[in-house]
């Protein structure tokens, strides 16, 4: 694997996990696959910073841990390095590539109640568009109004159009994780 298919598939796996809200450490324990042994996280920051190619295995843990097919990953990542061939800047390739693959919530490791940590309720503004939601479902199931749901969810989306401009300043080229 030459240099520009490293860094593309680092690139591609480092957009997406930070899409899934994954930390590198989250990331790697997800990559645990019944008996077979994780990524390590010294693995996984030389693969998303294109120093190292993953192996075929590695590669295909990744993808799974993403909740993508490895194909999806390596067709995600041809198209990322055809894009950067031609000079497309990263940000625009971060944007087309969440656009095209649809990062599924990767499953959580099994928990025992002994593990289970406790439950934080939302606070601030999200907490307060939760509660708005909350009663606006409550208010259509007993009055059948609509319009009450039809602002709460306006509320929301003006709230996810500021994450989803922050997700495409993301650096791509760092090792923070």
């Amino acid at each position: 694997m030459h240099e520009a298919q490293r860094r593309s598939i680092g690139s591609v796996v480092k957009v997406l996990r930070q899409a899934a809200g994954l930390s590198r450490a989250e990331l790697a324990l997800r990559t645990a696959d019944g008996a077979a042994q994780r990524v390590g996280l010294e693995m996984l920051a030389k693969v998303e910073q294109g120093r190292k190619a993953p192996s075929p295995a590695t590669a295909a843990k990744l993808a799974r841990a993403l909740g993508i097919s490895p194909n999806d990953l390596a067709r995600s990542a041809a198209r990322w390095e055809s894009g950067a061939a031609v000079g497309v800047q990263d940000a625009a390739l971060r944007l087309e590539l969440l656009a095209v693959v649809r990062v599924a919530p990767p499953p959580a490791p099994a928990v025992t109640s002994e593990d289970a940590p406790e439950v934080v309720e939302p606070r601030g503004r999200r907490a307060d568009l939760v509660r708005q939601l909350e009663a606006a479902v409550r208010a259509l199931t007993t009055r059948g109004t609509v319009d009450q749901l039809e602002n709460a969810v306006l509320a929301l989306q003006a709230q996810a159009t500021p994450a989803a401009t922050r997700l495409a300043s993301i650096d791509i080229g760092g090792a923070t994780g």
